[in-house]
């Protein structure tokens, strides 16, 4: 349950993170701000990734949940899924100092990242909603 909780916060300011370009688009003063929590961006990515690793290996671990609800369980396992994506590509940047090290793990995440970049702004409005559908469902059933 706390991993529930912790995730799904985690899913949503991972989705305010990748999608503020789109948020504050037309709002001037917010531009500021964006500006403010944009060097923070990194390490936020780093700790959805864990929280998302960490909640998949939940997920897998108590498979027998599924049973009880099936649209509970895939959407939480979609949580956790959006917030490993979504932090790898927040993190990417704090990544590459240690990816530098093994060749073939730096060009396996540049193209992961070649292929996810362009889908930040909708990822990030996708976390965003499955966070909110997903507090939602767990407060109905």
């Amino acid at each position: 349950m706390f991993v529930y909780w912790i995730t799904t916060l985690m899913l949503l300011v991972l989705g305010v993170f990748a999608s503020a370009d789109r948020l504050v688009a037309g709002r001037p003063n917010a531009r500021d701000l964006l500006a403010t929590v944009k060097p923070f961006e990194g390490w936020v990515g780093l700790v959805g990734i864990f929280f998302g690793f960490w909640s998949v290996i939940d997920h897998v671990v108590h498979i027998g949940m599924i049973k009880a609800s099936v649209l509970g369980w895939v959407i939480g396992l979609a949580v956790a899924v959006l917030c490993v994506a979504i932090g790898f590509l927040l993190a990417f940047g704090l990544m590459g100092g240690l990816l530098a090290k093994n060749d073939a793990a730096k060009q396996k995440a540049d193209e992961v990242y070649g292929k996810l970049a362009p889908w930040r702004p909708s990822l990030g409005m996708t976390a965003i909603s499955t966070a909110i559908l997903s507090v939602i469902l767990r407060i109905v059933t």
